[in-house]
């Protein structure tokens, strides 16, 4: 008669994961820049001088980045509020708007060897600065702010959430002094991945050359918010 044998089975391991949550806080401020900022002769100490009180000024009216904002980034948006003032000062332009967007805290809300839950919260800020508040860069203000409050809150929160779950590696994050040069190194190649297959740009170019009716632009807005959901569900997946 013939016998069964059994042998054991091995156990199966459970697939390492990474449950990412993220959050956004967005701010905002218009700043008139003066005919007095900008008289006078153009050089490089004067333009570092008056853009350096030009984004203190900014910072005030945007408390919680203002608090979030490291010295790098600090740095960076500096050189970008330059380049803008330069184009002021010569009349190329005769406002400009930019929102940056920083990390504000990375946390590990819990963790094993093959579990994480990471929660990473960002802070953005929209700055419009103008000349006059007549002007069709003022005017524009509340328009970008829609075009980036719908792109950072419903594409790359979503996205940025999705592609760091998908990226994680949980050994690392058991660590603690591992967890935020891991989740910062990733998030910068997430970001980054997000820039090229989905960039904001198209959207406000088709805003800024919309006909400058202030009814007008407020429907425009809310139909390229509308597109905006709708191409990334189809393109992004989200």
């Amino acid at each position: 008669m013939m016998r069964k044998t059994y042998g054991s089975l091995p156990r199966i391991q459970a697939m390492p994961r990474c449950r990412v949550r993220c959050g956004l806080s967005i701010e905002s401020a218009s700043i008139p820049v003066t005919e007095e900022f900008l008289a006078g002769p153009i050089n490089p100490g004067k333009l570092v001088e008056s853009t350096t009180k030009l984004l203190e000024q900014s910072l005030e009216g945007v408390p919680v980045f203002s608090k979030a904002l490291q010295e790098f980034s600090a740095r960076h948006l500096l050189e970008t509020i330059a380049e803008g003032v330069l184009q002021l000062t010569i009349g190329e332009i005769e406002g400009f708007s930019v929102c940056p967007l920083v990390t504000s805290s990375i946390r590990c809300l819990s963790r094993s060897r093959v579990d994480a839950e990471v929660e990473v919260n960002f802070c953005a800020a929209i700055l419009t600065y103008f000349t006059s508040l007549d002007s069709a860069a003022a005017r524009s203000h509340d328009g970008h702010l829609g075009l980036y409050k719908t792109y950072y809150r419903d594409v790359l929160v979503k996205f940025a959430s999705r592609r760091l779950e998908e990226l994680l590696d949980p050994g690392p994050l058991a660590r603690s002094e591992k967890l935020e040069p891991h989740v910062t190194e990733t998030l910068g190649r997430v970001l980054a991945e997000l820039r090229q297959r989905f960039p904001l740009e198209p959207y406000q170019e088709q805003y800024e050359q919309a006909e400058a009716g202030s009814d007008l632009k407020e429907g425009l807005v809310r139909k390229l918010c509308q597109a905006m959901r709708g191409d990334a569900k189809r393109r992004l997946g989200i």
